[in-house]
């Protein structure tokens, strides 16, 4: 066989083989395990070293790596989000992993990237902004709240605070603010004991109430 060397063959078992011994101490590799052993069981079987890299490259090998490695990185942040309670994010990166999982080829994985990371600006953007407005309402609130009807300042309070819930609203369709207080990526970033959360949805209800005619 022309590219058949013995030694050259052993090494790159080996080679393969601690590849594939390495990987397995990640444990989110799952994927690239998978296609590591393959891979190893394929050079195990084929000793000419020419056949063994058209094996790799063209018999799919090759690819298969990437997309798994792909996926298992996809996977890997969902697991990220879903452990600090970003249910969006983590729902976006596991639709990510699984929209990799199916690509036929290198374009195509390339397409997605692209196309989910675009998304996951905007994603990134709406929770940041989300997280603004929250703040900015609260602040509000307790200047409205604490501040004599028909003054500048809660004139000016409650312009602000209709304005934040009114994007608020647009933002996070179905979801009232003392709703987002209930949500874990919310909630953790507030440094409010949970009393402190109830008294705040109170006086937030009354301002609704009093100066906002319960819209929001």
């Amino acid at each position: 066989m022309a590219g058949f060397d013995e030694q050259a063959h052993a090494d790159a078992i080996e080679y393969y083989r601690l590849t594939l011994e390495a990987r397995k101490k990640d444990p989110n590799a799952v994927e690239a395990v998978k296609v590591d052993a393959e891979t190893l069981e394929m050079v195990k079987k084929t000793p000419d070293l020419l056949e063994m890299n058209k094996q790799f490259m063209e018999g799919g090998l090759s690819f298969r790596l990437t997309r798994a490695m792909a996926v298992d990185g996809a996977r890997y942040q969902a697991k990220v989000y879903e452990g600090i309670k970003v249910k969006v994010l983590a729902d976006h990166w596991a639709k990510r992993a699984d929209a990799i999982s199916n690509a036929s080829d290198y374009n195509e994985i390339d397409s997605i990237i692209t196309q989910w990371g675009d998304e996951e600006s905007k994603l990134l953007e709406r929770v940041s902004r989300t997280k603004t407005l929250v703040d900015e309402i609260v602040e509000s609130t307790f200047y409205v709240s604490a501040a004599k009807p028909g003054s500048k300042l809660s004139e000016s309070s409650q312009t602000k605070l209709e304005a934040c819930l009114k994007e608020l609203a647009e933002r996070n369709p179905g979801n009232l603010f003392p709703d987002l207080l209930r949500l874990p990526w919310i909630r953790n970033r507030l440094t409010f004991t949970d009393a402190q959360v109830k008294r705040l949805v109170e006086i937030f209800d009354d301002v609704n109430t009093d100066c906002l005619g319960g819209r929001y």
